[in-house]
């Protein structure tokens, strides 16, 4: 019987907001009035903390981005937040949003996925602004820790529709707005309420004086039921005056009011301060400072973030006829193997989409991993293998010739483990489930043929996404890390007529890891670490059609402490160190268009330690490596 794993919730998310996207470009009017196509929203990048709509600030920045024809706007932002939420322990939360939106001539949609970092002895999950549970984080000996809690939050989808317009039709503009909340985040955890919020709100702005606009906002939130609490709908308010410094700087102060979503809470008040300014036509920067006024606000609040417009989308997702055929000219011409090209292909280790290009790479393996275990005095005891299948998929969209974006994500089954000791006990293990995204950017800083190399700047982001349960008692494990990594990677590489080379250096951050294990339903805590890694990557192209890559990295792995957070057991982990080689053959069945490929990569590890307080529970794991085969179909669109 084949299983069909559901799709997560934030996939289903995202193809929601890409049919919204597509539903309203269908049905927008190109013949509305200009005067109407200028009336904005300034979508605040803090959508997780409340959706209050300010209609004031970017009229000016809509009519812009509606003649340039760049409809989508991408916009990052990171928050920090600080307060007791009324207990006697503080706790501290930061907060990193990313969202993705989509500007019609009288409407907008948009997507937000934010990644939740949560430290301190209290726990404090929120709905909006308020907090609708607190509790004090506690050891089996009744000691109280500070734990750092980290996470995939509550992934939001936003619409609003300007409704009337200052001077033409109305006395106000006037937004209506929608807001959709859903329970991605974990309520183990205490990041999220585990319930569907949303409901509809209502903005208004009336300039008063040259450069100074009244702007107040409205909405009303059906709470969805949270186990164990009594929760109530929420009624939003605030309203406050927004003063245009200059053209391109704008600031506002806001007083935001928001009622308990749960019996018997405090009310939510607060003090906003916020600035925007317009670097140029593409990028925005904004900062904002709250201050609460009550229990069911943070005490301090504070974020940063920027955003870029762009052109194409989801309707433009094919580039021009001749985008592909005029990039690879200079390889047709090029008169020696060793000539510097700028030609793009998809299976090359330098290759970039071009501007709304639509790439994608799906691809199968089969790992076989060995290893053996030994005793503190130097006996083997025991010797593993794992066997798993992965299905990976990468998707990549260039917004323009030299920036990208990228997700990938992975499915594995069939995960077995199986470890046999010299006595002759046999234990199996299996692990399946999605591993965590990676989120990405791809920066061309330097390009050939300008420049003699290229150079690459690439920032990932895997959230925590899904629990982590280590396998053991018959039950099935996951394969999510439990852990969301943040990976800053520099390539430098020379593409030439039939040669590539290039080298990489990566910085990965691997933050605080959290997983139950199945075999005493413990729970455990590994704490942060850097990784540093060295690649090498090369491709020669035989034909135009048929090429092999050959590549070799070297990751070197910091230590770092493991912690049973139940007993309060602690054991030093020292990481093995990584060499890797890897291979593949690729044919080009269409011409730069679809590839496909035999993968091969080899993995060694150096000797891994577990150090206790009693010398006589140490192991090591040694000869520890890999064989994984696979085959990979690359395409663009």
């Amino acid at each position: 019987m084949i299983m069909i794993p559901r799709l997560p919730l934030y996939v289903i998310c995202i193809m929601t907001f890409c049919s919204l996207s597509s539903l309203l470009a269908w049905a927008d009017d190109s013949s509305l009035d200009q005067t109407t196509q200028q009336i904005a929203l300034n979508s605040r990048p803090d959508a997780q903390k409340d959706f209050q709509v300010d209609t004031s600030s970017n009229t000016t920045d809509k009519q812009t981005d509606t003649n340039d024809n760049k409809s989508w706007e991408f916009s990052q932002s990171v928050k920090y937040s600080r307060g007791k939420y009324g207990t006697s322990q503080e706790s501290e939360t930061y907060e990193e949003d990313s969202s993705l939106q989509r500007d019609f001539a009288n409407a907008m949609v948009s997507v937000t996925i934010p990644s939740l970092w949560q430290t301190g002895n209290v726990i404090a999950t929120a709905i909006g602004r308020q907090i609708i549970n607190k509790r004090t984080v506690k050891t089996a000996t009744n000691s109280i820790i500070s734990p750092t809690i980290a996470g995939l939050g509550d992934i939001s989808l936003s619409g609003s529709y300007y409704l009337l317009e200052e001077g033409r039709n109305s006395p106000v503009d006037v937004t209506l707005t929608a807001y959709l909340k859903t329970p991605t985040a974990s309520v183990k955890d205490g990041l999220g309420s585990g319930a569907w919020d949303g409901g509809p709100g209502i903005g208004f702005t009336k300039k008063i004086i040259d450069h100074i606009k009244a702007v107040a906002d409205a909405s009303y939130t059906f709470i969805g039921k949270v186990p164990g609490e009594e929760t109530r709908n929420q009624v939003s308010l605030d309203g406050g005056l927004e003063y245009d410094i200059t053209p391109a700087t704008s600031a506002t102060v806001k007083y935001e009011y928001s009622n308990a979503t749960t019996k018997g809470g405090p009310n939510s008040q607060d003090i906003a301060l916020s600035i925007n300014y317009k670097i140029n036509d593409d990028w925005k920067i904004n900062g904002e400072v709250d201050f609460g006024l009550t229990h069911g606000s943070a005490d301090e609040t504070y974020l940063l973030g920027a955003s870029v417009s762009f052109a194409g989308g989801i309707l433009g997702l094919l580039p021009s006829p001749n985008a592909v055929s005029s990039n690879t000219s200079d390889y047709q011409t090029a008169s020696s193997f060793f000539e510097p090209i700028s030609t793009r292909f998809i299976s090359d280790p330098l290759f970039l989409p071009l501007k709304g290009q639509l790439y994608g790479a799906t691809a199968y393996t089969y790992s076989l991993a060995h290893s053996s275990t030994y005793n503190y005095l130097g006996k083997n005891t025991a010797k593993s293998s794992v066997d798993t299948n992965t299905f990976t998929q990468n998707i990549q969209y260039g917004i323009s010739d030299r920036l990208t974006l990228r997700l990938i994500d992975s499915y594995a089954f069939n995960k077995a483990a199986q470890s046999v000791s010299t006595t002759g006990a046999v234990t199996n293990n299996n692990n399946e489930g999605f591993n965590n995204p990676t989120i990405g950017t791809i920066y061309r800083v330097l390009e050939q043929p300008s420049f003699p190399a290229d150079v690459d700047l690439t920032f990932n982001i895997s959230p925590s996404a899904f629990s982590a349960k280590e396998a053991g008692s018959g039950r099935n494990g996951t394969v999510a890390s439990g852990t969301q990594p943040i990976a800053v990677v520099t390539g430098i590489g020379r593409e030439m007529k039939n040669f590539t080379i290039e080298g990489t250096f990566t910085t990965t951050y691997v933050g605080n890891k959290y997983y139950e294990s199945y075999a005493n339903d413990d729970n455990y805590l590994e704490q942060e670490y850097f990784n540093y890694s060295f690649g090498l990557n090369t491709q020669t192209r035989l034909t135009e059609r048929l090429s092999i890559n050959l590549g070799a990295g070297y990751t070197i792995t910091d230590h770092a402490y493991l912690t049973n957070l139940s007993t309060g057991t602690k054991v030093y982990v020292t990481i093995p160190n990584t060499f890797d080689l890897t291979g593949s053959i690729n044919y080009h069945f269409i011409p730069n268009r679809l590839v496909g490929a035999l993968t091969y990569t080899y993995d060694d590890y150096s000797t891994g330690k577990n150090t206790y307080s009693a010398v006589t529970s140490d192991t090591e794991s040694r000869n520890h490596y890999a064989n994984v085969f696979g085959a990979r179909m690359q395409y663009l669109f």
